[in-house]
Formats: structure tokens, C-alpha cells, sequence
């Protein structure tokens, strides 16, 4: 036994020796048009921006993509329109295998608001940030961040928990959440 140890140690040390000198290799990074295209068309109302994007396989030939803070309206010659709404938080965007989009947020087309909204302590507002999830036995198991605005600017706000969603995944109701 002593021996295989040995041996295990003195080749995970020779192995990494040469991890030192290796060169950094600048990544590179395309612009995927069709794939944009196709999660965020231009026209239609929807989602055509958001950040914080987390994707998660619903086992059933759908995908979800979580967003964070998100635009909804439409893009027209690379400028978003007038009308265009800003949402704080999270929206999700559904993504079936022949490629059709279903949006979810909650209030209305003309006013927007986060999908899974936050209770407000009437102090400050209060959001969720998409975490991350899996699912199991068709329940949909989400993380997410709750934050809330402290100052002033676009980092003028606080980390103040993580929460723990549980959905149907084919209603995406939520079933059960512990703060």
C-alpha cells in the first residue's frame, strides 16, 4: 500500500511541475446571431435583453433560461424602442424543441415585473437574482439571491440571502419555497 502511495504522489508532483510554465491561451469569444435570434427575436414584445443568463435542462425537451435584470420591447435598427420596459430581478424565457418562446414574468405586457417576486419590506426595494437550479421527479428545484437597494447608482444595493423555490415543471408554479 505504502508503495502505490508513493508512487501516486511522486507522479501527481511530476504531473503538475510543468503546470507552472504553461502559456495562457487568450479565449475566443463569437457572437452567436442565430442563437440570439432565436432566444431574444427583436420583434414581438418580449424578452430582447437581460444578463445573468443561467440555463437549465427541464427534462422534458424544454429549456429554461433564467435572466437577470431584463429588457422587454422591441429592437428596431439595433435601438430599442421607445416604449421599451426595464425589469429588476428575474424573468425566465422557455425554450420547447421546436424552437417556440414562452416568456414568463409576472404583472402585465405594458408593465412588466419580476417572474418570482420578492415580499417588500417597505423600506427599500426588494429583488430576486436567478442562482441556479436542477430538476428531479418533475419538480423544479431554483436558488436564488435575494438583494435589496442600499444607495445610490447601478451597485448601490446588498446581498441579503438565498432562497430556495421549488416548481411543477410543466405549470411553473411554485410549489413550495423556504427563506
Amino acid at each position: 500500500m505504502k508503495k502505490i502511495m508513493i508512487f501516486s504522489l511522486l507522479f501527481s508532483l511530476a504531473a503538475c511541475r510543468g503546470n507552472s510554465e504553461q502559456k495562457v491561451v487568450d479565449p475566443v469569444v463569437e457572437f452567436d446571431s442565430a442563437f440570439c435570434e432565436r432566444l431574444m427575436p427583436g420583434l414581438g414584445g418580449g424578452i430582447t435583453g437581460g444578463d445573468g443568463s443561467i440555463s437549465i435542462d427541464l427534462k422534458d425537451g424544454r429549456s429554461l433560461f433564467m435572466w437577470g435584470d431584463s429588457f422587454f420591447g422591441d429592437v428596431i435598427n439595433d435601438k430599442r424602442a421607445k416604449d421599451t420596459k426595464f425589469v429588476i430581478g428575474n424573468t425566465f424565457t422557455i425554450i420547447d424543441k421546436n424552437g417556440q418562446l414562452k416568456t414568463l414574468y409576472s404583472g402585465t405586457k405594458e408593465n412588466p415585473l419580476a417572474f418570482i417576486e420578492a415580499d417588500q419590506d417597505g423600506k427599500s426595494p426588494v429583488w430576486y437574482w436567478p442562482g441556479h437550479g436542477f430538476v428531479k421527479n418533475g419538480i423544479l428545484h431554483l436558488f436564488m439571491s435575494k438583494f435589496h437597494k442600499v444607495g445610490e447608482g447601478a451597485f448601490g444595493f446588498e446581498y441579503l440571502c438565498c432562497d430556495y423555490f421549488r416548481l411543477d415543471v410543466e405549470t411553473m408554479k411554485i410549489r413550495h419555497y423556504i427563506d
